[in-house]
């Protein structure tokens, strides 16, 4: 919805997707959970495991 905003109205986007325009504009304005954050950083966590910079640890790897 955030990348039509400029061709349709949110009021009517909102009604299609059957939501609330407070519940989108609480959700778009909601800081990342932290899972989210996690896997932000998973792909450079992997880049310095696989280049020798971080050892692999347990804790990495199950989570």
């Amino acid at each position: 919805m955030k990348d039509n905003q400029q061709v349709f109205a949110v009021g009517k986007m909102c009604r299609v997707f059957q939501v609330s325009r407070s519940g989108y504009y609480h959700w778009l304005n909601r800081n990342p959970s932290r899972r989210e954050f996690e896997n932000q950083e998973l792909p450079t966590n992997i880049l310095e495991i696989q280049n020798g910079l971080k050892e692999p640890s347990v804790k990495l790897i199950m989570k």
